[in-house]
């Protein structure tokens, strides 16, 4: 009994240390109408939203109250929800403003169904655009539980359970006149199949994301039934992908080697190339020179910029173009939007770029793939912060680390009189040990914080590193 008891209370104490780990932040599901109240759905929703952070490291607040927008209390939340908010006025012009500098603070915005239907008046055109669209009157939207099949635009972290289409009843909103209107920046996720015989039944979009004015954007027009909070997995899935996403959670930099100097390698096993700037960049180069190796830079708002060898920033070119790395800045703060990026983590070994368009970049140098395959993911390694040109005969391949990831031991293969080190992503030596005997060598990684971490091994002249993740 008391063995059992002893067991129980470990698990407990284990099962906080891992919510306490896990990343929380705090959202706001706002849900003031001053037009139709779809209150079934409203209160399923928020029971919905407030379910799903308990299992995915958000707390959840909810209010009808628009004198909480202020900016000082907004500065508390990274996400702000507005569901089924419905109607005109809901705002002062100092409320408004403090949604405003939100988003540009880099907040998240997720909106849920009525929220189209929310200053349809175009007071407020800046909502209009956040939000992403205004639903036509005369009719609004087609009868309820009309079915409907949905084909999937784009496959990414939002998306990614539903496959290539989701059939489903709703409610399903009309855009095309008498009022209507679609925000022409949107990155269209889900669209809708032909409703019936009216020009504005043709297939539409339903559901989008954007970046914008500094801060992330969501909006589904799904929604209607409170039966979709309470039994739908897909609409379930997708507000808490849409969460995440608005939230930069998906790019936590917990795992992004900031301050660092990286070699990125693409799908073709071949090293990104800045060309020294006179020239557009290629993803052709068999080893990583000079050229071939960029700086992590903390460009903020969870973006990253990458420096060239040439002291020059990586452009997307906003797409239109194959990307450079010919642009200067002063300061950090006056990076531009077209040289900052998502870094989305897609494996301990794979990343992906998002440009500030939406976009992937892909193994032709080119920031304009609305879907992310294996084309648009590379791998990188760490050449370390401060010596960049003792490594330029590093090699990156010869070293075998297992388990990788781990989280108490890691055993290492070293030649004998070879000297190891475990180096964190500033390129600080947190462990080191020489290796006098043997081949393979398990070295004690318990007391290190969880991350990314580079082996290094020294024999002679010869330089290897490894990448690890330390769990």
């Amino acid at each position: 009994m008391k063995s059992k008891t002893i067991k129980t209370a470990l698990y407990l104490f284990l099962f906080a240390c891992a919510i306490g780990n896990a990343q929380t932040f705090k959202l706001l599901v706002f849900n003031k109408t001053n037009g139709y109240r779809h209150s079934p759905a409203i209160t399923s929703g928020i029971t919905m939203i407030r379910d799903l952070g308990n299992t995915n490291g958000w707390t959840t607040d909810d209010s009808q109250d628009a004198n909480i927008f202020t900016s000082s209390n907004l500065s508390q939340y990274k996400v702000i929800i507005f569901a089924n908010t419905s109607g005109d006025g809901l705002f002062t012009s100092a409320q408004k403003l403090a949604l405003e500098n939100f988003i540009k603070s880099g907040g998240g915005f997720v909106g849920i169904h009525a929220a189209t239907d929310t200053y349809r008046d175009r007071s407020w055109p800046w909502y209009n655009d956040l939000v992403g669209g205004i639903v036509q009157t005369s009719p609004n939207h087609t009868s309820n539980n009309t079915a409907g099949t949905m084909d999937v635009l784009t496959t990414n972290e939002i998306t990614s359970h539903l496959g290539s289409t989701w059939s489903k009843n709703e409610e399903w909103y009309y855009w095309e006149r008498n009022g209507g209107y679609l925000y022409n920046q949107n990155i269209n996720l889900l669209q809708v199949r032909s409703t019936g015989s009216n020009s504005y039944d043709a297939s539409r979009p339903t559901t989008w994301y954007k970046e914008y004015d500094g801060g992330r954007s969501f909006y589904t027009a799904l929604g209607h039934n409170s039966s979709d909070y309470v039994s739908n997995s897909n609409f379930g899935k997708l507000i808490k992908n849409a969460i995440l996403w608005t939230s930069n959670a998906t790019t936590s930099t917990t795992t992004i080697p900031l301050g660092s100097i990286i070699s990125i390698k693409g799908s073709n096993e071949k090293f990104i190339s800045s060309e020294n700037g006179t020239k557009s960049m290629t993803c052709n180069r068999d080893a990583s020179g000079l050229w071939e190796k960029f700086t992590v830079v903390d460009a903020g708002g969870g973006k990253i910029a990458l420096k060239g060898n040439n002291g020059k920033y990586v452009s997307s070119e906003n797409g239109t173009k194959a990307m450079t790395c010919t642009r200067t800045f002063n300061t950090v703060s006056s990076i531009g939007s077209w040289e900052k990026f998502d870094w989305v983590n897609v494996s301990n070994e794979k990343f992906a770029l998002k440009g500030s368009n939406g976009k992937y970049v892909s193994v032709d140098m080119l920031c304009n793939k609305i879907t992310k395959t294996t084309t648009e993911e590379f791998s990188w390694n760490t050449t370390s912060n401060a010596r960049l040109n003792d490594l330029e005969t590093a090699n990156f391949e010869d070293i075998t680390v297992y388990p990788n990831p781990s989280s108490e031991r890691i055993s290492i293969n070293a030649p004998v009189n070879s000297s190891i080190a475990i180096l964190d992503v500033t390129g600080n030596i947190v462990l080191e040990k020489k290796n006098t005997t043997n081949i393979l060598n398990t070295i004690d990684i318990s007391s290190q914080k969880p991350g990314i971490y580079h082996v290094k091994v020294t024999n002679g002249d010869v330089v290897n590193y490894k990448k690890i993740i330390i769990k």
